[in-house]
Order: structure tokens, then sequence, then C-alpha cells
């Protein structure tokens, strides 16, 4: 038998190793698609222990950002934000597990430690979508508007996350907070063209109010109930602005259907009160805000101002 030629030997365990390479991509792409069904027990089933280790060099970044990315949205936040630090070490100018770990710190409610890794990943990529969203979010939690409207307007200027209805009701929301009324009514519409649900419903409501269109806030406040009967809180909201447009039948309605299932819903009592005193009835306005007043620790604000309004209904300075 011919002996192979040192050159053979080294094509054949070349062709070895890409086959090898192949192999763990195949698998790795298998485990992706578990991941995209949902199927994360599996999949960090398949990537713990030393399952990692035991990859090939070029595979491990992915196979940390998979088991990683399954811990997260598995609810194990502790142990996602683990492997991730110790894949951060390892591969520091990984953007993918840049991004995933400054995404597990933000979501942990740690966004002291995960803003300078969404810095760090906008340093280098500005227009990475996932680090300008998160950073977005946490400068709306300390009130600075005007980065939190630039950094939602870079989110969506990437392809793919301008078709996601809550980062558009998220940010038309902080266009409501900074009173661009007219921005926050087509970024809320938006949001509502991709995804119709009760908060982007009352939240273009109420953008559709501050810029002065009455009607159609009132249509939007109905629709937001309709589709979610449950949520009283649409309900009384498109009270509150039938008492406000003076449609006292209306108002007086939406009170009585709160009450109907809770009796001494403070706000729905005030509510009451307030048409029984417009069309003067003192009586049953005295009667309504006597409960309203007593909601206590409850409603503290609801209870302050009830009882500010007994005391000059009953002529008490």
């Amino acid at each position: 038998m011919r002996r192979l030629t040192p050159i053979l030997v080294v094509l054949l365990a070349g062709c070895g190793s890409i086959g090898r390479r192949a192999e763990i991509r195949l698998r790795l792409d298998n485990l992706s698609a578990e991941a995209a069904a949902g199927k994360h027990v599996s999949v960090i089933a398949a990537l713990s222990g030393d399952t990692i280790h035991t990859l090939q060099k070029f595979a491990r970044p992915r196979a940390y950002l998979l088991l990683g990315q399954s811990l997260r949205l598995n609810g194990e936040l502790g142990k996602a934000l683990q492997l991730f630090q110790l894949a951060e070490g390892l591969y520091p100018k990984n953007l993918s597990l840049l991004t995933e770990l400054a995404s597990v710190l933000h979501h942990a409610g740690l966004d002291d430690r995960a803003r300078p890794y969404y810095r760090r990943i906008l340093k280098i990529h500005p227009n990475n979508a996932a680090s300008n969203h998160g950073i977005a979010e946490i400068f709306r939690s300390e009130g600075n508007l005007t980065a939190s409207k630039l950094h939602y307007e870079r989110t969506l200027s990437e392809m793919g996350w301008d078709q996601n209805a809550l980062i558009w009701l998220d940010y038309g929301s902080v266009l409501l907070e900074r009173r661009d009324f007219k921005e926050a009514v087509t970024a809320l519409e938006r949001s509502v063209s991709l995804s119709k649900t009760t908060n982007s419903l009352l939240a273009l409501a109420r953008a559709k109010r501050a810029f002065g269109d009455k009607a159609e806030s009132r249509k939007h406040a109905n629709a937001a109930f309709r589709l979610d009967p449950e949520r009283e809180d649409a309900l009384l909201q498109r009270g509150l602005w039938e008492l406000e447009d003076m449609d006292l039948e209306a108002a007086s309605a939406t009170a009585q259907l709160v009450l109907s299932t809770e009796s001494d819903h403070p706000l729905a009592r005030w509510l009451r009160a307030s048409v029984h005193l417009r069309r003067g009835e003192l009586e049953q306005a005295s009667a309504d805000l006597v409960v309203a007043a007593a909601a206590g620790r409850k409603n503290p604000f609801i209870a302050k101002t009830a009882r500010a309004m007994l005391e000059r209904l009953m002529g008490n300075p």
C-alpha cells in the first residue's frame, strides 16, 4: 500500500476540519431555530455544562449568545447575567455579547451598569438598534426626554425595528410627555396600525386630546374599552373627558357602569358626584363625595379632593 504524501495528509485533515465546522454550524443553526420557536429549555439543556468548551473556538461566541438569550427568555436573569459577564471577558469586542449583557443588566434594573456597555457599543456601532433602544428607555426613566427621543428615532430608523408597535408606543409616549403633540399623534397612529391594543388606543386618545381633537380622543377611548372591557381605566378616562366636555348624560352613564360592579369605587363616585353638582343635585352629590372621601390610603388624591369639595358644599372655609 502506498503511503500518503505529507501534502495529501494535510489536505485530508483540512477536509475533516471543514466537515467538523459544517457539522457544528448546522447544530447551532438547529438550536437557533429551537430558540426562535420558544424552546428555550431544550436549548439550555443542549448547551449547559461543559458543552460549549467542547466546541471549536469559532463557534463558542455564538453558543454563549444562544445559551444566554435562552436563559434570559426563560426568566433566569441571574444565570444569564453570569454567563454574559463570563463571555464578555472572553470576547470583549463581540458586539452581540456586549449588547446582550447590557440588555440583561437593564432588564434587571441595573441601569448604571448597563449604560457604559450601551455607550461602548454605540461608540463602535452608532446605529446598533438594540443599544439605542435600551439607552432610550434609560434616558426616559431618568426624565431626559430629549436624549430619549433621539435614541428612539435611531432605533426606529433601522430595518425591522420600525415594525415594532411597542417601540412606536413608547416613542409616541415620550413625544407626548415632551408636548410634541402633532408628532405624538403620528407615532401613536403608527403603533395602532401595527397592533391595536388597549394601551396604544388610550395613548392615542390622550395625544388626540392634547392636540385639541376631543371627538377623536373619546372615539379612541371607546375603542380601547371595547377591546378590553376589563380595563376600568379606559372606561374612567372616557368618563372624565365626557365630564370635561359637559356631556353629563354620558359621564353619568359611564360612572354608573363602573359602580354596577364596584359600588364604592372612589373615582366613579367622584365622577358621578361631579355630574350631580353640575345639575344642582346637591344631596346626591354629597352622598357620593362622602364615599369618595373615605377612600383614604387606597386613593389619597381622590379622597383629598372629595373632602375639599364636601367642605365647600357644606359652606366651610
